[in-house]
């Protein structure tokens, strides 16, 4: 007989195994580590330039990080974008805020990096008054104008086509000018001066401006300039041209009425002869004088109103 044969159970699969799952790619697969070196080798192109990517990333957003944490930097970025609030302004004479509101015209709500200073400057100093400018950025919000203004040494009547002589400035350089801001006190101390006229030329700018400088500031440390009170002072002999003789610079006063000093002889050897006339003349009671002369070579000469002459 036939054993009986023996009853199996059927087998039955789960999981992931199955058919079903199978079909859905979703089996297990079996990790070994020749798999894993297959695998790296397979990617690792494209993991280093995964890391590189994230490397070059982090570089970046770190430099950033750097520009907006700059105190310098972020404040250079800001005051690109920032806007003129105010205007920082000084001047070596007396040209105040009203007149510079005037002369130049900024409009409002403009941004600072707009602002053309290299035209501010040239506006400036079309201005007879401003010898020199500067037209400054100052970051945040501020714009910086220093000026230096002319020097007034004398004024001059100048003539109109109608109307009144008007009545203008003279500069350390020679230069006319209104002279706005100065008080009419300031204006009326000074003395008038009559140029010397060129052929076929303006007189302006004066001939010889430098030497007549150079005069006054001597006769201002001797003290004559106020003891004699200076009001006319003439060039009408002084062409300024150096080598030519008989070359005058004459200076009228209120109690001398011409005084002659030679235009490229030494000052102050003809103030300190001035000095001793002075001193002569008090010591005789102050007579009346016409005329002292010393643009004489050694000596100087003095008419007196009653016609005599004396040398000394």
């Amino acid at each position: 007989m036939d054993p009986k044969p023996k009853k199996t159970e059927p087998v039955s699969y789960s999981g992931a195994g199955g058919w079903r799952d199978l079909t859905q790619g979703k089996t297990n697969k079996i990790t070994t580590g020749t798999t894993f070196l297959r695998w790296l080798r397979d990617y690792s192109k494209g993991i280093i330039m995964l890391l590189l990517c994230l490397g070059l990333g982090f570089y970046v957003n770190s430099k950033l990080s750097d520009t907006d944490t700059d105190p310098e930097i972020a404040s250079a970025n800001e005051s690109r974008a920032s806007y003129l609030s105010k205007v920082l302004f000084k001047t070596s004479g007396v040209l105040d805020e009203q007149w510079l509101s005037n002369a130049i015209s900024i409009r409002q709500k403009k941004q600072l990096m707009a602002v053309d200073i290299f035209k501010l400057k040239m506006d400036l100093e079309n201005y007879d008054q401003v010898l020199k400018a500067e037209v400054t950025r100052v970051f945040p919000e501020s714009l910086k104008i220093d000026l230096i203004e002319e020097t007034p040494l004398l004024k001059i009547k100048l003539a109109q086509s109608k109307g009144d002589p008007i009545i203008n400035l003279v500069s350390l350089n020679g230069i006319f000018y209104e002279g706005f801001g100065y008080s009419s006190e300031f204006i009326s101390e000074l003395p008038y001066l009559i140029p010397y006229r060129r052929s076929g030329k303006s007189y302006d700018p004066v001939v010889g401006i430098e030497r007549l400088a150079l005069l006054m500031e001597s006769l201002a440390e001797a003290q004559i300039d106020r003891k004699l009170q200076i009001k006319v002072v003439s060039l009408e002999n002084f062409p300024g041209e150096i080598g030519m003789p008989g070359q005058i610079i004459e200076i009228r006063t209120r109690s001398i009425p011409r005084i002659l000093f030679g235009g490229f002889t030494d000052f102050d050897q003809q103030i300190k002869r001035l000095q001793y006339i002075l001193s002569y003349l008090n010591g005789q009671g102050n007579p009346e004088v016409e005329r002292i002369d010393l643009s004489l070579i050694g000596s100087a000469a003095v008419q007196f109103k009653e016609g005599r002459i004396g040398s000394f």
